[in-house]
């Protein structure tokens, strides 16, 4: 089973942390055989869903929480667009999708 980790070092607005969240990401893809950055309203059953679908991930990492969806996709395509070009960046699109849902939202990345 995958875990969560919260490591929510800020919850401030995304134009203040963009440049922070960028550099943990390019730190997971340096360390990591692969990574997926998402989104979710519930980390711990997304982490088992990821695990369900292939058990080699085996950690999910919660980076930031807002109250917007709206910013919770722009931060998840923004991170995916600039770590792109990596081969061990597993998300297969832009990011930005997903089910409309309620509540606090999780930027996360997976890690294998």
């Amino acid at each position: 089973m995958a875990i969560v980790v919260y490591r929510i070092e800020d919850t401030g607005h995304l134009n203040r942390l963009e440049a922070r969240l960028r550099r943990r990401v390019g730190g997971f893809c340096r360390w990591w055989r692969w990574i997926k950055v998402g989104i979710t309203t519930n980390p711990k059953l997304r982490a088992k869903q990821h695990f369900v679908k292939d058990p080699e991930w085996c950690e999910l990492v919660v980076l930031w929480k807002t109250s917007s969806r709206k910013r919770a996709q722009d931060a998840e395509s923004m991170l995916i667009d600039s770590n792109w070009g990596r081969a061990n960046l597993d998300n297969q699109r832009g990011g930005g999708g997903g089910r409309n849902a309620e509540g606090t939202h999780y930027l996360y990345v997976l890690l294998a």
